[in-house]
């Protein structure tokens, strides 16, 4: 059976090297590497690319007999041969630990059964949060005056108190989900710019909310092209189709999520092969998602039938793996925003195999350090600009994740996050 991967088989198999891919893969056995057993891990995990290479994954050889992978082949081929084929890395190792951190939330050993208690039933928590983010200032002159940017955590519902604290040599300028720098550049062409947070957080969807979006806000989050949230002509049919003669709001975004369920996976995209004139179209005919697109093809359903919806960017408050991710908020009245992840739901799930996590997500979500607000408030890495062709790279630090975005024609560094979770206290008391 040759696997739909949502990708163009083979055109970054010379992204990254095996180490690297193997580096990746380590994610799966955190536990056994924080707790000092990285030996045994690392040999688990280069017999699951040994085997995911057997059933049937592409990887380019090269002079020296090195092998290289397409990061993004390496996950969408682990979940298609998980659901495809029952292999036992996707359902029974990479999907228990993405719950794991869900039950360790609540202080709870890890279930192969069941589901923990909803988000909603948490306490309020304070975190401390420590970013690093090396930029390759490559194109600029040493000694060039460059404007470089990092991600600041947005106070709302679910995060206030918040305290931000530089950790490098600059002077930042703050607004809400950005710190910038005008620096110069050194002769290495690196320079590293970092802060720690300190905030309390709160699980949100749970209390209800009678604000009214005023008629701009409306305007704004029911606009028919945003981004990657488009609504043209299939999408308002699609939409249609799904909301039936279902009135409420709610109800329909109800069947907008099932809809998520049935027809998609949710993997890595290469941006460079999206249609980005109709990206929910590409992601419908082409089977694949990441938590970016798939995000705005629910908000593009969601805007399709009048409902306001954007979609949001920042951390999980994962103490062991705190992970960059999307999500999508539907504003119904009485209730506010409300946050819908499907791409994480439908991983916990199993691709919606295991019902009792399928829903763990709809309209509530755990703590999050939310760093985008699209479209009116987002970051980036500020004059650096990415390459048509781009692929990240993941692996564990000492302290929590290290994540790089690569140049996929010659694998030159664009820039590197480190993003580590170094406070966690319950807060019963803590503002909101």
């Amino acid at each position: 059976m040759t696997p739909a991967l949502g990708i163009q088989p083979g055109s970054r198999r010379g992204a990254a090297s095996e180490d690297a891919i193997i580096e990746f893969l380590l994610i799966a056995w955190v536990t056994e590497i924080r707790a000092g057993d990285r030996i045994a891990a690392e040999r688990q995990a280069r017999q699951t690319l040994d085997r995911l290479v057997q059933a049937g994954l592409g990887f380019h050889r090269a002079a020296s007999g090195m092998r290289f992978f397409d990061p993004a082949e390496v996950i969408n081929f682990a979940a298609w041969l998980g659901l495809e084929a029952d292999d036992g890395f996707w359902l029974d190792r990479w999907v228990p630990h993405s719950r794991r951190f869900v039950w360790t939330e609540h202080g709870l050993a890890p279930s192969a059964v069941g589901c923990p208690p909803p988000p909603t039933s948490l306490p309020p928590r304070r975190f401390t949060v420590r970013f690093e983010r090396l930029f390759n200032l490559r194109g600029h002159r040493p000694g060039e005056r460059v404007r470089v940017r990092l991600p600041r955590p947005i106070e709302d519902r679910a995060l206030s108190g918040l305290e931000v604290r530089p950790i490098f040599d600059a002077r930042f300028t703050e607004a809400p989900g950005r710190l910038d720098a005008q620096i110069e550049a050194p002769p290495s062409l690196e320079v590293e710019l970092g802060f720690e947070a300190d905030f309390t957080a709160y699980p949100s969807g749970g209390e209800a909310d009678t604000a009214p979006l005023s008629a701009a806000d409306t305007a704004l989050y029911t606009r028919p092209h945003d981004g990657m949230i488009k609504v043209d002509q299939a999408v308002q049919g699609l939409a249609t189709d799904l909301a039936g003669a279902e009135l409420d709001p709610w109800g329909q975004i109800r069947r907008f999520w099932d809809f998520g369920f049935e027809r998609l996976r949710y993997g890595v995209v290469h941006y460079d092969e999206i249609d980005l004139v109709r990206p929910v179209g590409w992601a419908l005919e082409n089977g694949w998602c990441d938590c970016q697109l798939g995000s705005g093809l629910l908000a593009s359903l969601c805007r399709a039938r009048g409902i306001p919806a954007r979609l949001v960017a920042g951390y999980l408050m994962d103490a062991e793996t705190p992970d960059r991710h999307y999500w999508a908020e539907a504003f119904i009245e009485q209730r506010g925003w409300l946050p819908l992840d499907l791409s994480s739901s439908w991983s916990y799930s199993r691709g919606g195999r295991d019902p009792a996590w399928r829903d763990y997500y709809f309209g509530r979500l755990d703590y999050r350090m939310k760093t985008e607000v699209l479209p009116r408030l987002f970051n980036g890495p500020g004059q650096l600009r990415f390459p048509p062709a781009w692929h990240q790279l993941s692996s564990l630090r000492d302290q929590g994740m290290e994540m790089s975005f690569h140049d996929s024609t010659n694998g030159a560094l664009i820039h590197r996050d480190r993003v580590a979770i170094i406070g966690a206290d319950d807060d019963p008391l803590g503002p909101r």
